[in-house]
């Protein structure tokens, strides 16, 4: 179906007690809130974009948590030392260490909740841990930043998409 991004302020309109503008979308009642509003597939319920952004960032973050983590275990005893002891060594010396290596080679991060969950099944430390290095992440994300550049990139795009679409239907190479 065709995706209609539009906004619309919470009570419907600019004017003061203007009533709530309702529609019906697939059978839904839909209210919109000052969000962009994306229909989802058949059956579903629209959800806003900034919902599903909030999801991926999210999975963004668990990965980098991850990663932040991993490197920490690579840190501990090296002090600086660019010979790191063999991986199944460091798996032996710290069973959190083989946990996360675990996660991160053979858990799927399309859901950063149930990744979690499985942390948590594996190493209720290591879990923890994670999940404090998550909440540090989203406290330092630059999300001024990252609209600035979700915009410069939107642009960019459509600027290169329209120039190729117009050299392919003018005849020129």
């Amino acid at each position: 179906g065709m995706v209609r991004c539009r906004r619309q302020d919470r009570e419907g309109s600019k004017s003061k007690g203007a009533p709530v503008q309702k529609r019906i979308w697939r059978g839904h009642v839909v209210v919109p809130v000052k969000a962009l509003e994306v229909p989802v597939s058949a059956g579903g319920t629209p959800e806003y974009a900034e919902r599903l952004a909030s999801k991926q960032i999210t999975r963004l973050l668990t990965w980098a948590s991850a990663k932040i983590v991993l490197a920490e275990f690579d840190g501990i005893g090296n002090e600086g030392d660019l010979a790191l002891a063999p991986t199944a060594t460091r798996i032996e010396q710290w069973p959190d260490y083989g946990s996360l290596v675990y996660l991160m080679e053979e858990v799927p991060l399309t859901d950063p909740d149930a990744w979690m969950n499985k942390a948590m099944e594996l190493s209720p430390s290591l879990a923890v841990r994670l999940l404090e290095v998550r909440k540090r992440c989203a406290a330092e994300f630059d999300f001024k930043l990252l609209s600035e550049l979700l915009q410069e990139e939107v642009v960019r795009a459509n600027r290169q998409l329209m120039q190729e679409y117009v050299k392919n239907t003018s005849g020129k190479s």
